[in-house]
């Protein structure tokens, strides 16, 4: 059974994600047309042209906002194929197809960042090229941001998060190896999930790449995982497993570290997982990943401790994504952290983990005491 939703606000002034529904609410919209996604677009004739995007856009986007107006007036759709809207502006569809969709399909794979400038502290997103120079963009990744025509050598900045998510998903236990080997330390039987059931972490625990991780003076035992991050680029819901990779705009590297003792004797995970400084993320987002070549590495201190396929999952992204929309609304800038395999050696003051995943780079922490 669906439940009926009506239009929300979530973008910020001026950044109504709409989609138009038949009847006015999207229940409807979804039993006619399957499910739906969108880019973020705000609602068309409420702001103006000038409106439409986040800060400036090309004259292209307009062109091809003015010529959708009719498009996103009318609660009628154009089916073009099953489970498929026909929408001028999005020019691609979110139904049967959707697993296809790229956001920026017609330009090569870009590695998006954040970064902030030494001297000001201004931060910024922007584009890292080949030649490890940052250009500065105006706006979102995922919303088509123009370039500011700034250029920066990657070593001159400080690189940020990524991003800071609307919403931080993890979904925990999910490589068999870990799950086994974490039982085993606990002295607890190994019970392997039966469905992708997602979990949630803290937003005030993130810190970019080449920051430090402050241990708790009563933390005992610190350990890491290194996990693979998926971030979303487009608003979803009521998705099937093959059109989930259509909401996602790139992938980036994750470090969950955690307290054992605080995770076993707590009623929550509130401090084991979730203490400042304790989800190292970055140092970048791309648009473009080969999951089945990929493999995992984490090193401490120079020496390679755990080593995996990335695409060793128990429930596999797709399968996390579609489970999820069916009672959740995925956002852009959502991210969810896919878990990790194998085991950690205990990690002390003074120790650097880096988290390598083929083709995402590599994510640098340093612990230290607090």
């Amino acid at each position: 059974m669906h439940h009926q939703h009506g239009l929300q606000a979530d973008r910020g002034a001026g950044f109504e994600q709409a989609l138009p529904v038949a009847g006015g609410n999207r229940r409807g919209n979804e039993q006619a047309h399957g499910p739906w996604c969108d880019l973020g677009i705000p609602r068309i004739g409420e702001h103006g042209e000038e409106g439409l995007l986040q800060g400036d856009v090309r004259e292209k986007s307009r062109v091809q906002a003015r010529r959708s107006r009719a498009a996103f007036a009318n609660p009628r759709f154009t089916k073009s194929k099953p489970g498929v809207f026909a929408l001028p502006i999005l020019s691609a569809a979110c139904g049967a197809t959707v697993q296809s969709f790229h956001p920026h399909k017609d330009r090569p794979p870009m590695r998006w960042i954040q970064f902030s400038e030494p001297d000001s502290g201004a931060m910024h997103h922007g584009i890292l090229d080949d030649d490890d120079r940052v250009h500065a963009v105006r706006g979102l990744p995922w919303m088509d941001p123009e370039r500011t025509g700034q250029v920066h050598r990657l070593a001159d900045v400080k690189v940020e998060v990524p991003l800071i998510p609307r919403t931080f998903y993890a979904a925990g236990l999910n490589y068999v190896t870990h799950i086994r080997q974490y039982a085993a330390e606990t002295g607890t039987q190994a019970v392997v999930p039966q469905q992708a059931d997602i979990g949630y972490r803290a937003i005030n625990a993130l810190v970019a790449h080449g920051e430090d991780v402050v241990i708790p003076s009563d933390a005992r035992q610190i350990e890491y995982e290194g996990e693979l991050v998926v971030v979303i680029g487009k608003r979803a819901r009521n998705l099937s497993p093959d059109e989930a990779l259509g909401c996602v705009f790139g992938y980036t590297i994750g470090n969950d570290v955690s307290e054992r003792l605080w995770q076993k004797s707590d009623r929550t995970f509130w401090r084991a997982k979730n203490a400042d400084t304790f989800k190292p993320m970055g140092p970048w987002v791309d648009t473009d990943f080969d999951l089945a070549k990929a493999e995992t590495t984490v090193s401490v201190n120079g020496a390679v401790t755990t080593r995996f396929a990335s695409s060793a999952m128990l429930f596999d992204i797709p399968t996390f994504i579609s489970r999820m929309s069916r009672y959740l609304t995925l956002h852009p800038g959502d991210v969810i952290w896919m878990g990790t395999d194998g085991k950690s050696p205990r990690i002390v003051a003074g120790d650097v983990v880096e988290v390598a995943i083929t083709g995402l780079g590599a994510l640098r922490n340093r612990f230290v005491a607090e």
